[in-house]
């Protein structure tokens, strides 16, 4: 017989429970992406040459001697903060894989959730190649390392906003637009068609929406695991 002393149970519905102490440190990897911003700035201001969004790739900023190596811009790169360059580089390449993995169980199961995680790892991956090997060291690799990073960062984007769960659904729409963005900036730079942007301008336009959607997608994450937001009502049996 069932005392009637005995206490309801609670219990909260995992999908309502707040986010798991690995996808806060995958959010944090995220939010860190903000290094990457701050790093080209730095670095940029060191030139003593001309450097330019238009025409110089972010590339040019990690090369570590002086000459031209660009059959494109045939521009002269002397960057004496390389190797701050080359650290956020890799370090970026990293919080994104991290970030991938560790906060898969934040967002909505399905397709989009896995497909997420896989292009966030190869995107992740790229970025550690071209930090790892710059332009005028190993162009091989450093080409193979921003071609992953090119052809799977936005595309992984639209996945994290199409998975996107709890207080991220709120950037859900700018998640799926930046990505969407990113892939057309792709096929732009790809066929040489710059559209006014100049060949560097290009580039930032498919390399900049994923860092810049990780550091809001972190901020939320964070935000939500602080007030313990979203939490679903609490069955009684």
């Amino acid at each position: 017989m069932k005392e009637m002393s005995s206490r309801p149970k609670r219990r909260l519905a995992a999908s309502g429970s707040p986010p798991a102490t690995g996808s806060m440190v995958g959010a944090v990897c995220w939010l860190s992406s903000a290094q990457f911003f701050i790093a080209q700035i730095w670095v940029a201001l060191a030139w003593t040459t001309p450097f330019s969004l238009v025409q110089n790739f972010i590339s040019d900023l990690g090369a570590t001697r002086c000459g031209v190596f660009s059959k494109e811009t045939q521009l002269f790169v002397c960057s004496p903060r390389h190797a701050w360059m080359n650290a956020s580089f890799t370090l970026l390449g990293l919080t994104i894989l991290a970030g991938g993995v560790l906060t898969h169980e934040s967002r909505r199961p399905g397709v989009a959730r896995q497909l997420a995680r896989v292009f966030m790892v190869l995107a992740g991956v790229g970025g550690v190649l071209v930090g790892y090997f710059p332009e005028n060291e190993n162009l091989a690799l450093h080409s193979l390392g921003a071609s992953a990073y090119f052809l799977f960062a936005n595309t992984g984007l639209v996945m994290l906003g199409c998975s996107a769960d709890g207080d991220v659904r709120r950037i859900k729409g700018v998640m799926v637009a930046l990505g969407l963005m990113g892939i057309v900036a792709t096929g732009l730079f790809f066929s040489g068609r710059y559209v006014g942007l100049g060949i560097g301008g290009t580039e930032r336009l498919l390399v900049y929406p994923l860092p810049f959607a990780l550091v809001l997608n972190g901020g939320l994450l964070l935000l939500e695991r602080r007030r313990g937001y979203p939490r679903a009502p609490c069955e009684i049996s």
